[in-house]
């Protein structure tokens, strides 16, 4: 048992089966619930009998609630529906001789056991499927259980007519066996896969007290409450107008058995046809918020339409909205939360809070109709219009703190992965490798592609002239011109800097004497000369005087060599006032990739030192966007010329993703973390790279809440991921196919090759 393994491709069909069957036995369950406690008993007893079903409900959900503490779903929820199936045909044999005490019974374990149950399962999927698949598979899960609840509602329908009302009972027990059999499947592979959860001390109030805490989940909490109870007084008066135009009899149980099934098609046909539609396009707040909307339709057309088609309006709008968009909303909001959260506040929040808003609605009847002061059945609706309001509110502010659950599961997951594989120094086989992996390295050497390896970090004292100094080439000797010796030590120190010879320069640049402004154009010219650049950087970042205007100048024009262009946002970056953040932003409009990478990296070193400078976000943003008008092929080729990484200009992705990521991608992240919230952006982007399915998701669906979608839809591409979300392997290329497209990009690979050249020419390793 322990081995068994899953294959991935069915645990969504059956999640979905098994949403079939439970759906199946709740929507006939509630018929059959409905029509044998009214066959027995007066209308008048129900807000008493809800009450009293409420109040036995939350003792059940404290029961489950310490049961989850210390085991999982996936080992709670099978053995827990072979019961329950065994249950519906022991209340079957009751009801022979004890119709009213089985009907009570069936009535209570509907409210407690089976609400329980169904919420359960829903936590089990969730642990199952990271947040993207969840959002993908949610909404077909919820249309495969409305489609049993409808095929369930039309049998039941007829078992009724031909059986008699107590066959529904047995059939419950049937439905809910099959659903024992499909989820034991999923569960043993679940268990297999996953560490046991650890023994907690069993603490009834611990979920109570994480509700307190957590403002993310005593906000669901808090919706479910004021749902539930606006909802409650719509069945009062759905139930009561049903039961005094159809009576009581068999005509009432085929009216609530085709009720369901009627309401079940077209929950059915929300879900298949538009709830997918809304939820990607409207997204998850307003997708919840269609339900205080429905009930407020639901009003109109009761008031609209006499007779039982208003009373069907009533109800019907909103129990539809609430199984379709409503519900793979719901469901959704608890993807971003810690299982041991989850496992510890679901039940409460789901059942507990759920029952405590019946309980609430039915007290509220029951005490208006103690003192005749309900008004009708327009007072008690006006009141669940106002209960029906305050959840639209708090709709609202559950949509802003759902981007917050969502940084902190990122951070949480990526932290467990730490701990399990060691993040930091992932191995290379747990990276989605780019097309340019396949190339061998004499491949590239072959083609002038290969980069010379960076030189190692030698402080400035230790620099000693190499044996044979290399005059700077021709290009670079017309950048720094020659002067006359003269008397003055700052002129004597420019005719240094300007000789062209190696060991005079070296030495003006080691001087003990201060950079001053004037020095400062002729250190910007020796940032073209390979040789000494590495310490011109140096001395430029630790100089005292002003230089940033120069710096600017230089590299916002175009004519400018390119091998200073890219080597000023390193100065800059050390130089944290907003007019280096001005020139920077502007550099990100360069033609040459590496210039605006260099730039992105000094920006983040920039509002790292500094985060009280101002950052302007759309100008960061439309820079982005501006990084994906090229072809995917172009973005794959990007590289650098000069492999130097200074420490604070990096944004954290890990040594080994440097390396192997597109360049163009960390080029975008890097912008992104300026004005994105930084760490959980971070994680994102190491998390889109590992094998770890439940960070990955987590990382496309935070990417997914906090992007603008303009950006998002051109990223998405550049990430292998389909519109949908799903993960896709970049399709194998030959070698001769990856080189063609090094060769197209003229951008970067030519002017490579280019530089490449004019490197082995001021070194003279141009072969004789």
């Amino acid at each position: 048992m322990s081995n068994r393994r899953e294959n991935p491709d069915r645990a969504p069909w059956i999640a979905v089966f098994g949403a079939v069957f439970l759906m199946a036995h709740f929507i006939s369950g509630k018929a059959a619930r409905d029509s044998l406690f009214l066959l027995n008993f007066p209308i008048e007893t129900l807000p008493r009998m809800t009450i009293f079903a409420a109040a036995t409900s939350l003792l059940m959900v404290l029961f489950w609630s310490r049961r989850l503490a210390t085991k999982s779903p996936a080992a709670m929820v099978p053995w827990a529906l072979l019961g329950a199936s065994l249950l519906q045909f022991v209340l079957w044999a009751i009801y022979f001789v004890y119709p009213r005490v089985s009907s009570v019974l069936f009535y209570l374990y509907m409210i407690g056991p089976n609400a329980i149950l169904l919420s359960s399962y829903w936590s089990l999927l969730n642990e199952r499927f990271d947040p993207r698949e969840a959002k993908r598979l949610f909404g077909r899960v919820a249309a495969g259980g409305t489609f049993g609840g409808l095929a369930s509602g039309v049998v039941a329908d007829q078992f009724a007519g031909i059986f008699g009302p107590s066959v529904l009972l047995p059939f419950q027990g049937v439905l809910q066996f099959c659903a024992f059999l499909l989820i034991r499947n999923l569960s043993l592979s679940m268990t297999a896969r996953q560490p046991q959860t650890p023994a907690a001390a069993p603490d009834i109030a611990a979920g109570l007290r994480i509700l307190r805490k957590n403002r993310y989940l005593f906000t669901l909490a808090s919706l479910v409450f004021f749902v539930t109870m606006s909802a409650n007084l719509l069945d009062y008066v759905f139930k009561a107008g049903v039961t005094g135009m159809v009576g009581r009899g068999e005509n009432l149980v085929s009216f609530f058995a085709l009720y369901y099934a009627f309401s079940g098609l077209v929950t059915f046909l929300m879900q298949t046809f538009a709830a997918q539609w809304i939820f990607e396009r409207l997204g998850l707040t307003q997708s919840l918020f269609a339900l205080p909307v429905s009930y407020f339709l639901g009003i109109l057309g009761y008031f609209s339409i006499p007779g039982l088609g208003g009373m069907v309006g009533l109800r019907g709008a909103e129990a539809v909205t609430r199984g379709s968009i409503y519900r793979s909303g719901y469901e959704i909001c608890y993807t971003p939360v810690r299982n041991q959260e989850k496992r510890a506040t679901k039940t409460i929040i789901d059942v507990g809070a759920d029952r405590l808003g019946e309980a609430t609605g039915a007290f509220l009847v029951q005490s208006l109709l103690l003192a005749g002061l309900t008004g009708g059945p327009t007072g008690l609706l006006a009141i669940g219009c106002v209960l029906s309001a305050g959840a639209g509110l708090i709709t609202f502010r559950l949509g802003r703190l759902y981007v917050g659950a969502l940084e902190t599961s990122l951070l949480s997951r990526a932290r467990e992965v730490e701990e399990r594989d060691a993040l930091p120094n992932w191995s290379a086989d747990s990276i989605v490798m780019g097309s340019m992996a396949t190339i061998p390295l004499r491949s590239l050497a072959s083609h002038g592609l290969a980069e010379r390896a960076p030189a190692p970090h030698v402080p400035t004292e230790e620099l000693a002239p190499p044996p044979k100094p290399a005059e700077p080439a021709a290009p670079v000797a017309r950048l720094l011109g020659s002067v006359e010796d003269a008397e003055d030590p700052v002129l004597q120190r420019i005719a240094d800097l300007r000789s062209r010879d190696y060991a005079r320069v070296r030495e003006a640049l080691l001087h003990r004497a201060p950079i001053g402004s004037e020095l400062v154009p002729f250190l910007i010219r020796l940032l073209a000369w390979d040789e000494v650049a590495e310490l011109v950087i140096r001395l430029l970042r630790k100089a005292t005087c002003p230089r940033e205007g120069q710096l600017a100048d230089a590299l916002l024009n175009p004519n400018e060599d390119f091998s200073i262009r890219r080597r000023i946002p390193r100065i800059l970056g050390n130089c944290p006032i907003q007019l280096s953040v001005e020139a920077l932003i502007e550099a990100l409009r360069d033609q040459r990739f590496e210039v605006r990478y260099r730039c992105g990296k000094a920006l983040y070193a920039i509002t790292s030192k500094n985060p009280g400078l101002t950052i302007d976000k759309n100008r960061i943003l439309r820079a982005v966007e501006r990084e994906f008008f090229v072809s995917k092929n172009v973005w794959n080729s990007y590289r650098l010329l000069e492999r130097v990484e200074d420490a604070e200009e990096d944004p954290g992705f890990g040594e080994v993703l440097k390396d192997r990521t597109s360049k163009g991608l960390e080029h975008v992240f890097t912008l992104l973390s300026i004005v994105l919230p930084r760490e959980p952006l971070q994680i994102a982007f190491r998390g889109l790279h590992t094998n770890d399915p439940q960070l990955r998701g987590t990382a496309l669906e935070y990417l997914e809440s906090v992007l603008p979608g303009n950006i998002r839809a051109r990223l998405w591409p550049f990430l292998d991921a389909d519109a949908s979300g799903t993960w896709q392997k970049a399709a194998p290329r030959s070698r001769q196919e990856i080189l063609e497209d090094l060769r197209r990009s003229n951008q970067s690979i030519i002017v490579n090759l280019e530089k490449f050249a004019q490197k082995r020419e001021r070194r003279g390793l141009e072969p004789s």
